[in-house]
């Protein structure tokens, strides 16, 4: 279920066994498009929070600070209200563990949004596991269907000379993509155009198997002379982007090692990206070996991933607008700092 609130809440109705406290270090509200919403205000009524550790510290932004209300377990909940400054439809929502103590950690919670006839629930969760991990996300909870997932990224090797100017092939006997946590599974790999002998076929680059070769008998046919060229598709399972890449000389003749591609990443737009360009590349004279002692980088894209959770400055001071009514007609007023 979704509506259009600018006011929503949590009521937290259970923690982990034996606590008598709940808290948080962050809440991220998921807009119905799927990016992060920021409340501007973050209230606790009933609630008592110890001195920069009130309901604003759940959506600063900060792994580094925490909501805890104290009186969860003589209230029985603790109420969290949240809002945006304007209407938006939630389709989801995450939770980060705060930095101590487990068993405040909330497993229990009804999700509202403020209407017309008063707070509506949207979700309710009961006996949810949270993560052991201190400074660590829930699992993220959907409201509505989550969004499609992201079809696995493409890349392409489109090579175009090989040692031997007037060779009729190119033979490879491997490439392997690295992502930031080192080889990257690849889902399929494509020869398009390509004539492949019987055994040579594109999936021997991906086989991890240095005496398999795959070979394209087409390759001096391809394009306008004297440009040949040969394309070689690849989908990783994961979409991290690959950072860089590595190709592996076939037992076949140098005269058919490939000294210059461009290696290009496909775009959302379905445009093709140059993420690294090599021409005149002397390739090793061994067999079945790496063309480098080190991998060819491919940095240029995507860009470096950011991080799951923005971490701006925090504030000195509670996300308290005076301007905002508060949304409960029986929100206390905050308590002043100890002397």
């Amino acid at each position: 279920m979704s509506v259009l609130s600018a006011h929503y809440r949590f009521v937290f109705d259970a923690v982990n066994p034996r606590g008598e406290e709940v808290q948080l270090s962050e809440i991220q509200l998921i807009g119905a498009s799927g990016s992060t919403l920021s409340p501007i205000i973050a209230l606790n009524p009933g609630g008592e929070s110890p001195y920069l550790q009130g309901p604003a510290r759940a959506v600063d932004g900060s792994l580094g600070t925490k909501w805890l209300d104290m009186r969860f377990g003589v209230n029985g909940e603790s109420v969290l209200e949240l809002g945006l400054g304007s209407e938006h439809a939630i389709s989801g929502y995450r939770f980060f563990t705060s930095n101590d103590n487990p068993k405040r950690d909330p497993i229990g919670w009804r999700f509202e949004a403020a209407t017309a006839d008063g707070w509506t629930t949207l979700h309710r969760l009961h006996g949810v596991i949270a993560p052991v991990e201190r400074n660590m996300p829930y699992q993220t909870f959907w409201i509505v269907a989550p969004p499609p997932p992201a079809p696995p990224p493409e890349y392409r090797f489109r090579f175009t000379a090989v040692r031997d100017r007037g060779a009729a092939e190119i033979v490879l006997s491997g490439i392997t993509l690295f992502d930031e946590f080192g080889r990257a599974p690849i889902l399929q790999v494509l020869n398009p155009e390509g004539v492949n002998p019987a055994g040579a076929g594109p999936e021997r680059l991906v086989d991890g198997d240095a005496e398999t070769k795959w070979i394209d008998s087409a390759f001096s046919v391809h394009g306008e002379a004297p440009m040949p060229y040969s394309h070689v598709l690849l989908r990783t399972a994961y979409a991290r982007g690959v950072i860089a890449y590595q190709l592996t000389t076939a037992k076949d003749s140098p005269s058919f090692d490939p000294t210059s591609w461009l290696f290009e990443t496909k775009l959302p737009s379905g445009d093709w990206l140059i993420i690294d360009e090599r021409h005149g590349v002397q390739p090793p004279l061994g067999r079945m070996v790496p063309y480098t002692n080190e991998p060819f980088s491919a940095l240029a894209w995507p860009p470096p991933p950011s991080p799951a959770l923005p971490l701006p400055p925090a504030s000195p001071e509670p996300l308290l607008p005076p301007s905002l009514p508060p949304l409960s007609p029986h929100s206390p007023p905050p308590s002043p700092p100890p002397p």
